[in-house]
């Protein structure tokens, strides 16, 4: 059941990540055709401002569905009952809090932005986003019941099928008036339906919700999740100081232009990671589900697995980005939309070196070893934030970039698999690095050899743009089944996918 789930999960995902990226591609190229670079980078800042203001769910979430994994596996239907209660009321809260948040923001909005541009209404655009972010408050409890039972699949059938409709809505509306303001409302008001829908979805799935009111949760257990989420909410805040203030630091420093600039490799960077997203996020609950039913040996070898699978497709994803980001924008949008080679290779490496961390993290999660080094993340974001703000008024736009690559190298990247390995697995550190520093000497043979070869292609065409793709294809998975054959995680995931190709013959 779990593997079945798992597999839903990852299918259709993938499915849905690449119906949107086709999508986003396209609107994007009509949201500059028609408003320019200075609303997308409006746009990217606002996002960034909302993302900051998220830190006010302080990790509960991601503590209540930690909690929710044993008894959904034991279907304990009251206790079940007794944590959405609980975490609806939270939300509810949280919310109300993000919405005042947000409004006491709105007569600072143009000290964020340097030389800020002639858009109209921004204080209006701004309000947008702002209901935009409260409004999934309200319903984000019932979508964590589907995700923790692992059935992600359902909402993203949903959301995909809703988006596409959302989609083709704001384009035809930014060809017809060229207005931001209407491409928003679209945005706001049908976030505001799917949250519905997937709510309706819910009770539907789950009866049992309509008793849920009147149940309360038991002291020990609010204890349990206030521990988990107070470590948290220290994760929370690094993971957006460090994901959400570039954008804030290159508009106050630099310039809205190159946030615009920015959201364009963002655009395919956010998309990638998502198909990987999708890949190892599908586990997720089926991990939990394990950890909560099976021991501590079964776990690291599926671990082992999904590890040396996530460098596997992480380096090829790094090299596809660094060789083909800047043609494909070249044909896409135009050579004037470009950073040059150095800075797209320094947004690689953080791409590289934040993935290569998803397996760990996730397991770290699932195992719910939320205080060991929570301390870590709000050091991340510290020496992210001085770093890039110092490198940025020297540099520019790569500053920012290179703060982040330090503070990472510097913090999360031994942290994580340290507390991983002592305290999820009872093991020393020194394997992961083993095998982390093994998959990344072969990363970087794939990535000096593909330079190599794609660099006697001058030309920028559609025609070499697939010559260039297809040489990214040989070359980084030529070297890891040459490297790795003969290895048990490789004949381990050989086996998996014969399985599931058999399955679906059958």
């Amino acid at each position: 059941m779990r593997t079945n789930n798992s597999l839903k999960n990852m299918a259709t995902g993938l499915i849905s990540q690449g119906i949107g990226l086709v999508i986003s591609f396209i609107v994007r190229m009509v949201f500059i055709q028609t408003l320019g670079t200075d609303y997308l980078g409006v746009n990217g800042l606002f996002s960034n401002i909302l993302t900051m203001l998220s830190l006010a769910e302080m990790g509960i979430g991601s503590a209540i569905i930690f909690a929710l994994y044993a008894p959904l596996a034991n279907r304990d239907i009251p206790k079940i009952n007794q944590l959405m209660n609980f975490y609806k009321k939270i939300y509810m809260v949280i919310g109300v809090f993000v919405l005042l948040a947000g409004l006491c923001l709105v007569p600072f909005l143009e000290e964020l932005i340097k030389d800020t541009p002639n858009i109209p209404h921004l204080k209006i655009i701004y309000l947008l986003f702002l209901l935009q972010t409260v409004s999934s408050y309200f319903f984000a409890y019932r979508k964590s019941l589907i995700s923790a039972d692992q059935k992600t699949y359902i909402m993203t059938i949903y959301y995909r099928i809703m988006d596409i409709f959302l989609r083709i809505a704001q384009v035809i509306m930014l060809i017809l008036t060229r207005n931001y303001i209407v491409y928003l409302s679209l945005w706001v008001g049908m976030t505001i339906l799917e949250n519905i829908v997937i709510a309706y979805k819910a009770h539907k799935m789950y009866p049992f919700l309509k008793e849920a009111k009147g149940h309360t949760l038991d002291k020990n257990t609010k204890q349990e999740i206030a521990q988990k989420a107070r470590a948290l909410i220290y994760y929370r805040i690094g993971g957006v100081l460090v994901g959400g203030t570039d954008n804030l630091i290159i508009s106050r420093f630099v310039g809205i232009a190159y946030v615009g600039l920015f959201s364009n490799y963002v655009l395919i960077t956010q998309a990638i990671s998502g198909f990987i997203g999708q890949i190892f996020g599908a586990t997720t609950a089926s991990i939990g589900n394990l950890n909560a039913v099976e021991g501590k040996d079964k776990a690291f070898k599926i671990y082992t697995q999904m590890l040396f699978f996530n460098f596997w497709i992480v380096t090829f994803c790094s090299i596809s980005i660094w060789i083909l980001a800047n043609p494909f924008i070249t044909l896409w949008l135009g050579p004037e939309f470009l950073f040059n080679p150095a800075i797209v290779l320094v947004i690689v490496l953080n791409f590289y070196l934040s993935l290569s961390l998803q397996t760990t993290s996730i397991y770290r999660s699932v195992f719910g070893l939320f205080i060991y080094g929570k301390f870590v993340p709000l050091c991340q974001a510290f020496v992210n934030i001085v770093v890039s703000i110092g490198l940025a008024v020297k540099f520019g736009v790569i500053g920012v970039f290179l703060g982040t690559t330090i503070s990472t190298l510097t913090t999360v990247f031994f942290a994580i698999p340290y507390y991983l390995y002592k305290y999820g697995f009872d093991m020393s550190i020194k394997d992961y690095f083993t095998r982390y520093f093994k998959y990344t000497a072969v990363a970087l043979t794939s990535g000096v050899l593909t330079t190599l070869l794609c660099n006697q292609i001058v030309e920028v065409s559609l025609y070499t743009l697939i010559i260039r793709g297809v040489i990214c294809l040989i070359i980084p998975n030529f070297m890891f089944i040459a490297c790795f054959n003969r290895t048990e995680e490789f004949n381990q995931l050989y086996v998996l996918f014969k399985t599931i190709i058999k399955n679906r013959k059958v």
